[in-house]
């Protein structure tokens, strides 16, 4: 069996990783950066457009500019970290369940976390989530086994995205309550200060507001107040977290024996869920890093009948979802949505007898739409890649001779694949504290324009100009700038618009 599991693994993170294009703006946002940094040789400070980006610490950066600078410059090598990260956390959790139960239980953890819809969702990414959730999942490991790795493993946690990857595994720690004198601490807390605060003082030597920058706004504002405009009801990260451990979260509603790694997994789970539903910014990723607890506490629980019923029934009713979507909003041809839905019935119908079924329904349904996902991105609106924007502008401009600009937008994806940087056009880029974010640069960049004569007089050439801009934007922006621009293509809401045909 263990070999299966392995197989199961390979394929779900890894099978055509590369398939679609990096979506905007967050897999753009992460992979510009690192694409950046690799070509440029600075690892200090991330860098988006030759802006100063610094709304995340550097260790999901770094990943990604080693993978693209041993791999090369595509999608795959962009989502490899994210998806090794995945390996890492399911590693980490075999071992904890392998410990606390046994092998069955642990491989069994394994499936289930991996079939998750948020874990097999995000492990496709680009993003620091689930660097993150690998990081907190290795910290529980070492409380568990009173390993002094624990402080390392904080570190690299912190670098990854902050004083939350000390509070998640604190959290395990007062469910299973080690002794502390189990721990090195006085080798242990300079080894953790040493390793994740380096960053955080060479950069804040070159920019001395990075401070009040991380801890007013980053930390307080975005915890205690509705700042960052991610403000959501209490109740929302139950609702996601649930939504998240689909379809396996039915399992979790039953009793189980209350021992010491028990307690560790559900202080995990449930004080987390607490945390992040008292914190006034709410988005559905955070629940990331819970959901390999409560893999955990549905593994080691005894299966009950009414399980494999209501696991059959809501991925019956997940996949049904799915291909009405795909269908309505993607033109998933009807063949297609018959199949897929002809195969969720008949998996469904057999998990009600053996669980494992639905495992192997979500795979040969999910191997189904993956291998699909090219043509259904071409139909997307939404967060949709610029790709296809930058290779026309590299197909029509190969020795990148035109001038490439961004009115009021400036995509990531379309940087990550054009790979030179762009003239952006912001009138509202003045607010010093906001420096650090890419969508509003310091002034006084040579790429960037605010006043809007200069941003005339620069388009006011011979030369060839692309441009970049809302879809919305574009009526309005021929008598603003003073140009006859010709639309070339779309992508989603997004237009390239040229000066010449």
């Amino acid at each position: 069996m263990r070999w299966l599991v392995l197989v199961l693994v390979l394929l779900a993170l890894f099978f055509q990783l590369g398939a679609r294009g990096l979506n905007e703006p967050d897999e753009g946002r992460y992979a510009e950066a690192a694409r950046e940094m690799a070509a440029s040789g600075d690892w200090l400070t991330p860098r988006i457009n030759g802006f100063t980006h610094l709304s995340k610490p550097p260790l999901t950066y770094w990943s990604i500019a080693a993978s693209l600078k041993l791999f090369g410059v595509n999608e795959t090598t962009a989502r490899l970290p994210s998806a090794l990260a995945a390996l890492g956390a399911l590693l980490a959790l075999y071992l904890m369940v392998r410990g606390a139960a046994d092998e069955h239980a642990a491989l069994w953890s394994v499936v289930i976390l991996t079939t998750s819809a948020m874990f097999f969702l995000i492990a496709r990414l680009v993003t620091a989530d689930m660097v993150l959730c690998c990081w907190v999942t290795w910290s529980v490991w070492a409380i568990w086994r009173r390993s002094n790795w624990l402080f390392v493993f904080l570190a690299l946690g912190v670098l990854t995205k902050g004083p939350v990857a000390v509070v998640l595994p604190l959290f395990a720690f007062i469910g299973l309550r080690p002794p502390l004198r189990e721990f090195r601490w006085v080798i242990g807390l300079p080894v953790f200060l040493a390793l994740s605060a380096s960053w955080f003082v060479a950069l804040a030597l070159q920019n001395p507001e990075l401070w009040r920058y991380f801890f007013v706004r980053e930390i307080f504002q975005r915890v205690a107040t509705g700042e960052h405009g991610r403000s959501q009801p209490w109740w929302f990260l139950i609702v996601v977290t649930l939504g998240g451990f689909l379809p396996w979260s039915f399992t979790l509603f039953t009793r189980r024996p209350l021992d010491a790694t028990t307690r560790m997994f559900a202080a995990w789970a449930v004080l987390g869920v607490l945390l992040f539903s008292l914190s006034q910014s709410k988005l559905p990723t955070y629940a990331l890093p819970l959901m390999p607890p409560l893999a955990a506490l549905a593994a080691m629980t005894p299966p009950r009948r009414w399980h494999n019923a209501l696991v059959s029934v809501s991925l019956v009713a997940a996949l049904l979802l799915l291909t009405h979507y795909l269908r309505t909003r993607c033109g998933l041809a009807t063949s297609w949505v018959i199949a897929i839905n002809v195969v969720a019935v008949i998996g469904a119908l057999a998990a009600l007898f053996y669980r494992h079924a639905a495992v192997v329904t979500f795979l040969a349904v999910v191997l189904a739409v993956i291998a699909l996902l090219p043509g259904i991105e071409r139909q997307l609106r939404h967060n949709t890649s610029m790709k296809p924007l930058a290779e026309r502008v590299r197909r029509e401009d190969p020795l990148g001779k035109a001038l490439v600009v961004g009115h009021r937008c400036l995509p990531t994806t379309f940087l990550f694949y054009l790979q030179r940087p762009v003239r952006a056009y912001n009138p509202g880029a003045t607010n010093r504290v906001a420096v650090f974010e890419f969508h509003h640069p310091a002034p006084g960049s040579p790429l960037l324009v605010t006043d809007l004569a200069a941003y005339r007089a620069m388009l006011a050439t011979t030369q060839r100009v692309f441009c970049v801009a809302s879809a919305d934007a574009t009526e309005t922006m021929r008598e603003e700038t003073g140009v006859a621009w010709r639309e070339l293509e779309r992508a989603g809401y997004t237009v390239l618009l040229s000066n010449q045909p």
